[in-house]
């Protein structure tokens, strides 16, 4: 049986060359992550010494591999560990990122995958859904959905992998507006990239009654909070 792909393919491409223009905002959450899948390198008695990424559309994983303290050399097959930067969520076949990996690691190869869990931007999703029913009478797909940790270790199971190990960690980052917060994730591409998202825009109002019902901190500033997902396997 054959499933449907529920990504856009050509609006994926589009967030991503528009990201990859744009030199003016932080990837915060894209660096922070990196620097964290290369430490857990660090963990490992045997140390890899090539490695092979997977969706680094923006060349942040690339750059910390380059800026490690490890000697660590990027290829495009035949690696000693394969790893993924956020790439989960937009892949048109999340089995075959899987497969994919298991084709482009050396044996008993080392896999580090990292994506959003559900807790990802809650307090937004709930407040967005609020202010689509009270203007829509109905919610849009506005965000790309996630994967809970016990299906993420099964995937990699199912795929062929053992000892899946997967952690969470909790990433939090403060802002003035939501346009600020869509400023920096278009910046990231982390943009909604689904066939069936919503595509009414967020109108003034729209945006009133959203920034009305996020709480704030003392400061007068709103805090998101974005759950990182990290996968541990081997071949």
């Amino acid at each position: 049986m054959t499933v449907p792909c529920l990504i856009d393919l050509h609006h994926r491409d589009g967030i991503c060359q528009r990201a990859c223009k744009d030199k003016t905002h932080d990837r915060f959450l894209l660096r922070e992550v990196a620097r964290d899948m290369i430490a857990r390198l660090q963990d490992f008695q045997d140390k890899p010494e090539t490695v092979v990424l997977m969706d680094d559309v923006l060349g942040v994983l690339g750059d910390h591999v380059t800026q490690s303290p490890l000697p660590l050399r990027a290829v495009s097959h035949g690696g000693d560990a394969v790893m993924n930067l956020l790439g989960l969520d937009y892949a048109p076949s999340v089995p075959q990122v899987f497969r994919h990996a298991k084709d482009v690691l050396n044996p008993r190869g080392l896999l580090i995958l990292t994506t959003f869990g559900p807790r990802t931007l809650g307090t937004l999703k709930e407040a967005l859904y609020h202010t689509d029913m009270h203007h829509h009478q109905g919610a849009g797909l506005r965000f790309m959905p996630t994967i809970a940790p016990p299906d993420l270790a099964k995937l990699a199971t199912q795929a062929g992998f053992r000892n899946p190990v997967v952690d969470a960690h909790l990433y939090r980052a403060h802002y003035d507006h939501c346009f600020d917060l869509a400023r920096d994730l278009r910046a990231m591409a982390l943009g909604n990239a689904l066939k069936e998202r919503c595509r009414r825009p967020l109108m003034r109002s729209h945006v009133t009654t959203l920034m009305q019902d996020y709480p704030r901190e003392d400061d007068g500033r709103f805090v998101v909070t974005f759950e990182i997902l990290t996968l541990v396997a081997h071949l």
